[in-house]
């Protein structure tokens, strides 16, 4: 029987994969459908064929799964932010286990032995710590919101419930102030709160328009807001590219003796309380006391300050003249004299090191979803016997765990999957690696 776009079938969907969609067969051939759950029987129409699968949406339920349940927010299935609030929890956790599992054997030709049973986090809902929202002004009035999946279609958000209150409370605001001023020139807004959820801080996104009017226009926000405290206004006008700081910019992040300061565009962990468990992971991975410690793509030192206690050194590298330039501050504030970093790109900094003939006891690596394949090779020429690899993408991890493991020598002595990322099909992970 040819399968044709457009066409219904009934199927079962056997599993989920990585990405959130669950898998089920038609004839034999793969067909991948969001938003379902293992042991549905649904209709799905076909609705793009590729050589070796088809895309299908999901249309009506036939047999719901046992794994079923009600998603918490009216937009899920439309909004592209989550992809598993239908499924129980427990299931989340074991699906995102499995999905890591598969990942290693598959990708990394690795023994899946060494994953520990996955982590649940602290909270299943209001767990983000920093949301990035779109706006376009069609029709009369503005709209504030998420995209819709795999499209630029905008739908309005008034709340989102794996936004931390805070952060509905400053998208409120927002709302509220975009009535008063009408700007049709803002495009965006991100909202970063702290721990506790006390204050936030802004990134505005304007089409075009004076810094300083804009700058005038957030202090009518602030007013809307009290626990907004500043923002990073920014012209994104072709050729006039402009920015400027407004109020106080800066967010203390306080995790007990530690304090980190960042800004509107300063990566962190969107999950901050459960950001703790994850250095408590990387920092249960460390010798109790190692010489020095190289940390690849340390940011604004988030593994950096707390791992500086369990070293005589430790020499942190980052490109980001932002997270650099923090990374620095918190080493400062925090009274850690042995923290050293290098405004260098990951590439750049290993040759210098090998040249100069440097060595480490450790090295600690959390790179971007891409992961880090292409400094791999350099790796042999400093001769670390322990790695500690952070990542939120197993597909790369797999891939780069397999060079490491297969192809310089590395045993996996443990990977722990931590979930920082409820009711979506994204994992956290901290691999430990030795010689």
């Amino acid at each position: 029987m040819e399968i044709k776009a457009d066409k219904t079938f009934d199927i079962e969907i056997e599993s989920l994969t990585f990405g959130g969609m669950g898998l089920g067969r038609i004839n034999g051939q793969v067909v991948f459908v969001p938003h379902t759950a293992p042991g549905d029987l649904i209709k799905t129409v076909i609705i793009k064929k590729e050589t070796d699968y088809l895309l299908g949406a999901l249309g009506e339920i036939i047999k719901p799964s046992a794994l079923r349940k009600e998603a918490e927010c009216r937009h899920f299935g439309e909004c592209g932010g989550c992809q598993w609030q239908h499924l129980d929890y427990e299931e989340q956790i074991r699906q995102k286990e499995l999905l890591l599992k598969d990942a290693l054997t598959r990708i990394g030709r690795l023994e899946p032995a060494a994953v520990n049973p996955c982590m649940p986090s602290s909270s299943q809902f209001h767990y983000r710590h920093r949301m990035q929202f779109n706006i376009n002004h069609k029709g009369k009035k503005p709209h504030i919101g998420l995209y819709k999946r795999q499209t630029h279609d905008l739908i309005d958000i008034m709340e989102c419930p794996i936004a931390h209150p805070a952060i509905n409370r400053a998208l409120q605001a927002v709302w509220n102030w975009l009535d008063k001023t009408n700007d049709k020139h803002l495009q965006g807004v991100d909202i970063t709160c702290d721990v506790k959820g006390e204050k936030s801080i802004l990134v505005l996104r304007y089409m075009k328009g004076s810094i300083q009017d804009k700058i005038n226009d957030f202090e009518l926000l602030k007013g809307i807001c009290p626990e907004i405290s500043g923002a990073l206004v920014r012209i994104e006008e072709y050729k006039k590219a402009s920015s400027a700081l407004a109020g106080d910019p800066n967010l203390e992040l306080v995790y007990d003796e530690i304090r980190y300061t960042v800004g509107p565009e300063t990566f962190i962990q969107v999950n901050l309380i459960d950001n703790k468990t994850l250095i408590n992971k990387v920092l249960e991975a460390l010798p109790y006391m190692t010489e020095k410690i190289l940390e690849l793509h340390c940011g604004m030192g988030n593994f950096s300050v707390p791992m500086s206690k369990r070293t005589q050194l430790l020499f942190g590298v980052e490109s980001n003249p932002e997270a650099y330039r923090f990374a620095q501050m918190n080493a400062h504030y925090n009274r850690r004299p042995n923290c050293s970093f290098i405004k260098k790109s990951d590439l750049k900094a290993l040759k210098q090191m090998i040249r100069a003939g440097m060595g480490f006891s450790v090295l600690v690596l959390d790179p971007p979803r891409s992961g880090c394949k292409h400094i791999l090779d350099l790796l042999p020429g400093l001769n670390i016997p322990k790695i500690i690899y952070v990542s939120c993408n197993p597909s790369t991890l797999a891939r780069d765990l397999s060079i490491l493991v297969n192809e310089q020598g590395y045993r996996l002595d443990s990977v722990q999957p931590i979930d920082m990322f409820p009711q979506t099909y994204h994992v956290e992970c901290v691999s430990s690696l030795s010689k």
